[in-house]
């Protein structure tokens, strides 16, 4: 029987944890299942094992990697899946054991939290930011930011998001295209005056159903806004996209269902509230220019530019 997932939102997607290690998953309700993909633990074809989705930011140094190598090898039958939306996976992992698994993930300085199910995905960002040339600047430390900001809302999120939202950022020719396949996008740009910024472009989604292109609904944010215009998407995807309905819940049936202009100002008057409130300064950024003037040593560095 599929889960009334509208029903266990509202319930707050209660899981038992402690009783899934002792038990395993036989007494959980289709509902109780969903929750469980809010700690990135989604259901296998297989009996009695699951598969457990690890949150990145594209990034992960060699002794995280060990550490989850380690799991891997204890829990998982010796693999690590990489995703498209550079996250990482573990399957196979017995039902007793998935409390253990999430605990040895947070201990290794990662999270699951929120990765499967009507949530935030993976961010997204471009694998050459900050070494390639064809990009303005480098947007990893936007994409990092963006992800905390979404992730720390979350607890409160997961149970009012009608359906998923795909994020993406990247500057090159391969990241334009791919900005118009995610629900939301931030090309990197430079302003009238060299400001580092974004255009974003939203309403995008693939999938077997209605696969839509997103459209440029701003031609430019600045970077210390960057925040504000994705915690608006969310905003306005969770007042007006179809809640009670999860298979009509995506941002693109919106689109369909009022139109661009309509959705692009519902989109503008919800980032003008947002731009309203107390967001982090971005980090500083390198750009091809400033890299290779430090040298080929340092085109990983961190150099201040615009902001």
């Amino acid at each position: 029987m599929p889960p009334d997932i509208p029903a266990a939102k509202r319930a707050g997607l209660p899981v038992d944890l402690e009783r899934l290690s002792a038990e395993g998953d036989g007494w959980l309700s289709p509902e109780e299942r969903y929750a469980l993909k809010m700690h990135g633990v989604c259901v296998q074809a297989q009996p009695g094992v699951f598969m457990i989705r690890i949150r990145t930011t594209g990034v992960i140094d060699s002794d995280t990697a060990r550490k989850l190598a380690t799991i891997a090898e204890t829990y998982g039958g010796g693999w690590v899946h990489l995703t498209t939306r550079q996250q990482a996976e573990l399957h196979h992992v017995r039902a007793r054991d998935v409390p253990t698994v999430l605990e040895g993930i947070r201990m290794a300085g990662l999270t699951t939290r929120s990765t499967c199910g009507h949530t935030m995905r993976g961010v997204m960002w471009c694998p050459d930011a900050g070494v390639g040339l064809e990009e303005p600047f480098d947007c990893h430390p936007d994409a990092r930011a963006t992800a905390d900001s979404i992730l720390a809302r979350t607890p409160e999120l997961d149970t009012r998001m009608p359906q998923r939202i795909n994020i993406a950022f990247g500057g090159c020719a391969e990241c334009r295209d791919h900005a118009r396949i995610n629900d939301l996008s931030f090309v990197s740009v430079l302003g009238a005056d060299k400001d580092l910024g974004y255009e974003v472009w939203i309403g995008g989604s693939l999938g077997k159903t209605n696969p839509t292109l997103a459209f440029r609904a701003i031609d430019f944010v600045p970077r210390h806004h960057v925040l504000a215009a994705a915690n608006a998407l969310f905003d306005v995807h969770i007042e007006h996209s179809d809640f009670d309905d999860p298979r009509k819940g995506r941002l693109k049936y919106l689109l369909r269902r009022v139109g661009q202009e309509r959705l692009t100002q519902l989109y503008l008057d919800a980032y003008e509230r947002s731009k309203r409130q107390p967001w982090p300064v971005p980090q500083p950024v390198s750009t091809p220019l400033s890299s290779s003037i430090a040298g080929p040593g340092s085109l990983r560095r961190r150099i201040a530019s615009s902001v």
